[in-house]
């Protein structure tokens, strides 16, 4: 072999080893990013399960819904539907999701972990694995 064949092939070799060295440093570093920033994330965000019974026979479930931590119902609601509102001095009412709207005598009631909400929507903070659903029902 030629000497200037062996000095091409080890230059070759070279330029690959630290082509691929480059490479997976580059790697290396970009999951940690991702790493350091999901350890961020996951301190700072909750997952919730919202429910919307439309009193029809129709329920939508929205789980492990990834939110903020410190949301509230109504917030969380927000994410996940198209809300119709009026806002009281005691917060907000719900008067309608996703264009099925509270007329007569039906409402929207909240429930909180399978039990009728103690406080409104925009009262209740909502913690990671806690279940809110919303039911159109009449009085």
């Amino acid at each position: 072999m030629s000497e200037i064949r062996k000095n091409l092939l080890i230059s070759l070799l070279l330029i690959t080893v630290l082509g691929l060295a480059s490479t997976t440093t580059y790697f290396y570093f970009q999951s940690e990013q991702y790493r350091i920033a999901y350890n961020n994330l996951t301190g700072e965000t909750i997952w919730v399960n919202i429910g919307i019974d439309y009193g029809n026979g129709t329920i939508e479930w929205h789980n492990n819904t990834i939110t903020p931590k410190n949301i509230t119902a109504f917030q969380a609601t927000i994410l996940v539907a198209e809300v119709n509102y009026t806002l009281y001095s005691f917060g907000p009412f719900i008067t309608g999701i996703n264009g099925v709207e509270a007329t007569g005598n039906y409402y929207w009631a909240l429930y909180y972990n399978g039990e009728y909400s103690p406080v409104g929507a925009g009262s209740l903070i909502l913690l990671s694995g806690d279940t809110i659903k919303w039911i159109f029902e009449q009085w």
